[in-house]
């Protein structure tokens, strides 16, 4: 299953943390928007984050540089998408954060999990 979406975000000085480079929040917040953005346009559904694994940190950004994160769709279940997320510096190209493991369960009004309909794929 290889569908991978890419986003990309200007870092500006309010992204910036007393060190002078990208907080780590701002990463995190934009990562979770990607993701729960190729949710909802692979389901067509209101898609909420379930789970985000560890983050590994690796490098980070300037204020004018752009972040591009790559969201990776990794395996679905009946209600669920898992995603593989990487964010690097566009300007670099260096590696700044993974989060091996998001996982988005797709939503009926009422707030329950409902199938996403999309197809299942073997664990």
């Amino acid at each position: 299953m290889e569908k991978i979406q890419i986003f990309k975000r200007f870092v500006n000085p309010s992204h910036l943390n007393t060190y002078g480079t990208l907080h780590g929040g701002w990463l995190l917040q934009w990562t979770d928007e990607a993701a729960a953005i190729t949710a909802a346009e692979l389901t067509g559904k209101t898609c909420v984050t379930r789970f985000i694994s560890e983050v590994s940190f690796e490098s980070t950004a300037e204020s004018g540089d752009i972040v591009e994160i790559n969201v990776r769709l990794v395996k679905t279940g009946t209600t669920s998408l898992t995603f593989h997320c990487e964010a690097l510096n566009f300007r670099t190209r260096k590696l700044m954060a993974v989060v091996e493991k998001m996982i988005f369960v797709s939503l009926d009004k009422q707030g329950r999990p409902t199938p996403h309909g999309l197809s299942r794929e073997p664990a």
